[in-house]
């Protein structure tokens, strides 16, 4: 949907960063700024509950995830995010995403597209949960 201009403007303007495993890069409670895309690795959300960690989900290679929430309110985190294995992931913050939506307007249609996707999977996903018994 973007032609090879538009792709290599985002490249030159994007931030890569590798992490270590284990490194966190949310916790509860913080505000939330920051948006993912993971190019290599895995990334693991969490909640500890009584002193338990327990998993609530995992993106890996071509996955977006953001920190931040599009009210502009900076909510703070129910969750944590840690590198489940060494990471090399994309940030950005919403003053990027404005700036390269400013430049290239096709953008918005992308990450439509985008947001269509990722609901469509939770929505899968949800759906094979449900289908589980208890036992299951």
């Amino acid at each position: 949907m973007l032609n090879e201009k538009e792709i290599e403007l985002i490249v030159e303007k994007m931030i890569i960063k590798q992490f270590k495993k284990g490194e966190i890069l949310l916790r509860e409670s913080q505000i939330k700024t920051k948006c993912f895309m993971v190019i290599e690795g895995c990334v693991r959300e969490y909640l500890i509950k009584d002193g338990v960690e327990k998993s609530t989900a995992f993106f890996t290679e071509g996955d977006t995830f953001t920190h931040f929430t599009h009210d502009g309110k900076g909510s703070p985190s129910k969750h944590y995010r840690g590198c489940g294995e060494d990471c090399v992931l994309t940030i950005s913050n919403q003053a990027f995403e404005k700036e390269l939506r400013t430049v290239l307007p096709g953008l918005d249609a992308v990450l439509q597209k985008i947001a269509v996707e990722k609901l469509n999977k939770a929505k899968a996903e949800w759906s094979f949960f449900i289908s589980f018994s208890p036992e299951d």
